[in-house]
């Protein structure tokens, strides 16, 4: 189903993690919050983070006594809190600040455990510790890639941590110490860079592929399939919806007299009209010069107004390869009901009130319900067909 903005992850309101998850040259607005979505989407790696780091502290309180560990410890479960309460509707307008402050803190807490334990004297602690501290630098690089500059802020932090103890310890190798942070941090750069291409151009082409399952290709504007699944979404709020069933009138001779590369400029032309005039609906080619399109409701008065604002704007001439090309469009209009959401019916009445409408002289549009109630079985059957085939 397309994509709505409802569903894409925001950026954060605050302007250092904006500028720490910075995306705006990777491209589209669901391209980014799929990007985003791999940093704030699952809790998953938080809690386990934090229980690894948490344990670790409790393990050092108990080996040396010192309440600051207990403390570090208590820190780690209270930024896990935090990280569970921001899912809250309460909290929904600032998830992505806090999941990532929480990131951002428990990488603190984890440097800090990282220092504590290195400058003491317990050899089995600072062996553990730096295996964790290590672990911890390796999730960071596999789940945080999609911001590089905040997962190299959250390494950097429990690097720099361990670093900086054993300059402490041993300052004769601080030269040494000073270049391996520096090749660390290029190769960590160049891992997270690469594993974000590798990703971006997967979703990319998920992207493009979704669009060519649910669009036109030559106009961009939706297909059958991606008109029935907009319908459903649109239909599941239970209100009225007013369609709109359009055909071309005089398509046929541009084709024939000025080529089909014209024919085909001036559907994208027409598409593009179309979007000018209904931005925010839905909007379908059918096939060849038919068109539907969905909106809100509309009262009688609307609905007319909105179906001459279009035959108007669709028969002002088109300016092709310095030719001019003129095409004027009948309509159709019905309403889906709000209870029965039945689209085929309300497609299959819409398409007999085109029919009216080109009986009377074409550049015209009827309404559904000035039309005579004959049956319409025939036309339904084969609408059934075409939106069925296809879903």
């Amino acid at each position: 189903m397309p994509t709505r903005d409802k569903n894409l992850v925001a950026a954060p309101r605050l302007a250092p993690l904006r500028w720490l998850t910075d995306m705006a040259n990777i491209g589209s607005c669901e391209l980014q919050s799929r990007l985003r979505q791999t940093l704030t989407g699952s809790a998953l790696p938080m809690a386990l983070g934090c229980a690894n780091s948490a344990t670790v502290a409790l393990i050092a309180y108990f080996r040396t006594g010192s309440s600051v560990f207990l403390w570090l410890a208590l820190l780690d479960v209270l930024v896990l809190c935090i990280r569970w309460a921001a899912t809250s509707p309460l909290l929904r307008p600032w998830y992505a600040d806090l999941v990532l402050l929480c990131g951002v803190s428990w990488a603190a807490t984890t440097a800090t455990t990282t220092l504590l334990i290195s400058l003491g004297d317990d050899l089995d602690l600072i062996i553990l510790v730096t295996a964790s501290a290590f672990g911890s630098c390796a999730g960071i690089i596999a789940h945080n890639f999609a911001a590089p500059r905040y997962a190299l802020l959250q390494v950097i932090m429990i690097d720099v941590a361990f670093k900086v103890a054993f300059a402490l310890r041993s300052p004769l190798f601080i030269p040494l110490l000073s270049v391996q942070a520096v090749i660390f941090v290029v190769v960590v750069r160049w891992i997270m860079r690469r594993q974000r291409n590798t990703t971006v151009r997967a979703i990319r082409a998920e992207i493009e592929s979704r669009i060519q399952a649910f669009n036109d290709p030559l106009t961009g504007l939706l297909n059958r399939r991606g008109f029935q699944a907009r319908a459903d979404e649109m239909m599941t709020s239970k209100t009225p919806l007013t369609l709109f069933y359009l055909d071309l009138d005089g398509f046929k001779a541009v084709n024939d007299q000025m080529g089909h590369a014209v024919g085909d400029e001036l559907l994208r032309q027409i598409a593009q009209r179309l979007r000018d005039c209904l931005p925010e609906t839905t909007i379908c080619r059918l096939g060849g010069d038919e068109f539907l399109i969905l909106t809100p409701g509309m009262d009688r008065r609307l609905a007319q107004s909105t179906a001459a604002r279009l035959i108007h704007a669709i028969s002002t001439p088109y300016l092709i390869a310095e030719t001019i090309a003129k095409v004027g469009v009948s309509i159709g209009i019905s309403t889906v009901d709000a209870e029965n959401s039945d689209l085929i019916a309300a497609t299959a009445l819409a398409d007999r009130a085109l029919y009216q409408a080109k009986a009377s002289g074409k550049g015209h549009y009827i309404l559904a319900d000035d039309v005579a109630g004959e049956t319409c079985g025939a036309n339904a059957n084969v609408l059934n067909h075409a939106f069925g085939a296809d879903i």
